[in-house]
C-alpha cells in the first residue's frame, strides 16, 4: 500500500534554500568576468597583491593601498589566482565566491539568535526570507562582482555572530574558542569589523542566562574565548605597536567634517541628511560611489517586509530577537556614519549592515506569515497575493522611469513631433498606474474577504462545537 510522501518543514526549509543558493549563484556569476566592465582601481591593487606570493615569495601583510592589515583577501585572491590563473575573472569570482558562502552562514546565524524566541518554523522562515532578500538584491549582486576585499567581511562576521550566541547557549569551551578564533579572524577583513567587538558585547549581553555571574563555567569560557582571540590578533598588535600610525591611517583621511554639505546645513542637518538617504538607499534610490546602477538594497516586496519587521519589533518588543536585530544594524552603519565624507551611504563601509537590514525583512513577513498560520487556506491565499503585489509595485516604480525616458526621446525630435510622442505615452502611463492601482486595492479587498470568511466559518464551528 502507497503511503502518501509529505516533506517535513526542516526538509523544505534545506529545499527553498538550496535554490536560493542557486539563484544566488546564477546573480553573482552569471557575464561575473564582462559586467561591471574592467577593474576597480583598489580591485587591480589586490590582484597585484595577491600575485605577490606566488611569482615573488612575497608574503604581504599590511596593504598600502588601503592603509590596512587585513590580508584575508589577497591570500583568498591568491589561492584563485593559482587555479584558474592571473585573470580578472579569478579576482572577481573571489568576491562571488564570498558573497554566495555568506547566504548560508546568514541562515544559520538567524537560526541561532532565534532560538527560544520564536517557533522552530518561524525561525527557519524567518532565516529563508532574509537569505532571498539578499539574494533577489540587485545591488548585492553588482557590489559583490567588483573583487574587492569588503567582501570577505559579512561571512566571518555573521559567522562570529552565530559561534558566540551557540558558545552561551551551549557552555562547551571549544565553542567558546572557536567563536574567538572567528572574532579575530573579522579583524584581518576590513576596516568595517573594528566596530564588531561592540556588537558582540550586545549579542553577548542578550544571550547571558540569569546570575551569569554565578555560572564558572560561562566565566571560563569567556576567558577562553579573549585567550583565543589575542593569540589571533598577535600579529596585527606586534604590527601596530611597531607603527602606530597605520592603524588610523585609513580612518583618518575620512570624516563627517568632509562631506560637502558639513558648511551648509552643520553637524546635526549632516547627520539628519545622512539618516534620510539611509532610508531612500532601502527601497527607493542610491546614488552611491560603486553603486552604478543607482538600484536601492532592497526590492519592492522586501522593502515593505522591512517596514512590517520594525513594525513586528515594537509588538514583540520583550523578545531578544528583534532588539538585537535594530541594535546590529545600527551598530554597522557606525563606519559609514563616523567616516561621513559622502552624503550618500558609501557601499563598501556600510555592507556590514546587510544581513541584519535582511533579517528584519525576514523578520516582517515571517511574523506576518505565522499570524495566518492558524487559517492555512488565508496563508496560502497572502503568499500569493504577497507576490503579486510585489510584481506590481515594481511595475509603478517603473513607470516614472518609463514616462522620463519618452520625454528625453521627445525632446530631442521637433515640437509637433514631441506632442505626437508625449500624449499618448502620458496617456498609457496614466492608464498603467491606474490598472496597477487597481490590482493593489483588488488585493486588499480579496484578503479582507477572505479574512472574513475565515472568520466567519471559525466561528460557525465554534458554535456547533459549544451547542453539541
Amino acid at each position: 500500500m502507497l503511503r502518501k510522501f509529505t516533506l517535513g518543514r526542516a526538509a523544505v526549509a534545506l529545499a527553498a534554500m538550496a535554490l536560493l543558493m542557486l539563484f544566488a549563484a546564477f546573480m553573482q556569476l552569471y557575464l561575473l568576468n564582462s559586467y561591471p566592465p574592467g577593474l576597480d582601481p583598489d580591485a587591480a591593487a589586490y590582484g597585484l597583491n595577491a600575485l605577490k606570493p606566488l611569482r615573488y615569495g612575497f608574503l604581504p601583510f599590511y596593504d598600502y593601498n588601503n592603509g590596512s592589515a587585513e590580508p584575508v583577501f589577497i591570500y583568498s585572491a591568491s589561492l584563485f589566482i593559482l587555479v584558474f590563473g592571473p585573470t580578472r575573472f579569478a579576482l572577481k569570482l573571489v568576491s562571488a565566491f564570498f558573497a554566495i558562502t555568506s547566504l548560508a552562514v546568514l541562515y544559520v546565524c538567524l537560526c541561532e539568535l532565534g532560538r527560544g524566541e520564536f517557533k522552530t518554523e518561524t525561525r527557519r522562515s524567518i532565516a529563508v526570507l532574509a537569505v532571498a532578500a539578499l539574494a533577489t538584491s540587485r545591488v548585492v549582486a553588482f557590489l559583490f562582482r567588483f573583487g574587492m576585499r569588503f567582501s570577505t567581511s559579512n561571512v566571518f562576521q555573521m559567522a562570529a555572530v552565530s559561534a558566540l550566541a551557540c558558545a552561551v547557549r551551549a557552555g562547551k569551551r571549544s565553542a567558546w574558542v572557536g567563536a574567538g578564533c572567528l572574532f579575530a579572524l573579522t579583524q584581518y577583513t576590513y576596516l568595517n569589523s573594528r566596530v564588531l567587538p561592540l556588537l558582540l558585547l550586545l549579542v553577548l549581553l542578550f544571550k547571558l542566562p540569569p546570575r551569569w555571574w554565578q555560572n564558572k563555567a560561562l566565566l571560563a569560557g569567556a576567558a577562553a574565548f579573549l585567550l583565543a582571540a589575542l593569540a589571533m590578533l598577535v600579529p596585527q598588535i606586534v604590527w601596530y605597536a611597531a607603527y602606530p600610525a597605520t592603524f588610523l591611517s585609513r580612518t583618518s583621511q575620512t570624516g563627517i567634517t568632509q562631506n560637502p554639505l558639513y558648511a551648509q546645513l552643520g553637524f546635526a542637518g549632516t547627520l539628519l541628511d545622512k539618516l534620510h538617504k539611509y532610508w531612500l538607499a532601502l527601497g527607493w534610490v542610491w546614488n552611491g560611489q560603486y553603486n552604478q546602477i543607482k538600484a536601492p538594497l532592497l526590492a519592492p516586496l522586501f522593502f515593505y517586509g522591512f517596514l512590517a519587521g520594525l513594525v513586528v519589533s515594537l509588538i514583540y518588543f520583550r523578545r531578544r530577537l528583534p532588539a538585537l536585530l535594530l541594535c546590529g544594524m545600527a551598530v554597522m552603519v557606525l563606519p559609514d556614519l563616523l567616516a561621513g565624507d559622502r552624503d550618500w551611504p558609501h557601499e563598501t563601509r556600510i555592507v556590514g549592515a546587510f544581513p541584519f537590514v535582511a533579517a528584519l525583512a525576514g523578520l516582517g513577513i515571517g511574523a506576518v506569515l505565522d499570524w495566518l498560520g492558524q487559517w492555512r487556506d488565508l496563508k496560502r491565499l497572502a503568499v500569493v497575493m504577497l507576490c503579486a503585489c510585489s510584481v506590481v509595485i515594481a511595475t509603478i516604480c517603473a513607470v516614472p522611469r518609463a514616462a522620463r525616458l519618452v520625454v528625453l526621446i521627445a525632446a530631442k525630435s521637433t515640437v509637433s513631433s514631441a506632442c505626437t510622442w508625449a500624449v499618448p505615452s502620458a496617456c498609457a502611463c496614466v492608464t498603467i498606474k491606474l490598472c496597477a492601482w487597481a490590482v493593489v486595492i483588488a488585493t486588499i479587498c480579496a484578503v479582507a474577504i477572505a479574512a472574513m470568511a475565515s472568520l466567519v466559518s471559525a466561528t460557525k464551528s465554534a458554535v456547533s462545537s459549544a451547542a453539541t
